[in-house]
């Protein structure tokens, strides 16, 4: 049976922070051209993962019940920062987008150079599956 008065389903507060830090990171970021908008998203990504983001990457990879609210609120925040760039893309390709983003930073911890990472993401993007 499932007790659903835990917190077993509620970001915790470490989280909430990270994904406000994140949102403000995205939001506030100085904005390069030419301009692609779901790069400069990966980019930030990149950049908040190494930093203090880690903690927010384990979370969503080590606390299943947890990752559809973390899934979303990054989602959610994608969703504000490309409104406010006046950016219009498809629901299915921005979640195909974080599913790989995610996966290439979690197993590519390795990575350090932010063009690799981002040409790893591109090449995922593009894969399709039946």
């Amino acid at each position: 049976m499932i007790n659903l008065n835990t917190n077993d389903y509620q970001i915790s507060k470490k989280d909430q922070k990270l994904l406000r830090q994140f949102e403000k990171q995205v939001l506030n970021s100085q904005i390069l051209y030419p301009f692609h908008p779901i790069r400069h998203i990966n980019c930030e990504f990149f950049h908040f993962i190494k930093g203090a983001g880690k903690d927010l990457l384990l979370d969503f990879v080590m606390q299943p019940q947890k990752r559809n609210l973390i899934f979303s609120e990054l989602l959610f925040i994608s969703y504000k920062y490309l409104t406010k760039v006046r950016y219009d893309i498809d629901d299915y390709f921005l979640r195909k987008n974080w599913v790989n983003l995610i996966n290439v930073s979690y197993t590519n911890d390795i990575i350090t150079d932010v063009s690799s990472f981002l040409t790893k993401i591109d090449e995922a993007n593009k894969l399709e599956f039946n």
